[in-house]
């Protein structure tokens, strides 16, 4: 899970000064909190595993799209 390898990810976003981080298999149950950093992402419905998540820069502006058809394939825009 991302829980563990936290230390690792925050020091790579600021030594190359990232704007946007996109993680896969997050397995969170809990919000990511990371200072200069807005956290959005999408669960596992169910089961255990899974589920996307990206770090965005607090001054972008970002939109979540809730509802997605399915055959777009698209979560984030």
């Amino acid at each position: 899970g991302l829980k563990h390898k936290m230390p690792e990810l925050l020091k790579i976003c600021k030594q190359e000064n990232v704007d946007l981080v996109g993680v896969t298999e997050t397995w969170q149950s809990q919000d990511i909190r990371v200072p200069g950093f807005q956290w959005v992402e999408k669960r596992r419905p169910e089961g255990r595993g899974g589920g996307v998540g990206f770090l965005v820069q607090e001054r972008l502006n970002i939109v979540k799209l809730d509802k997605v058809a399915k055959s777009q394939g698209a979560q984030w825009r």
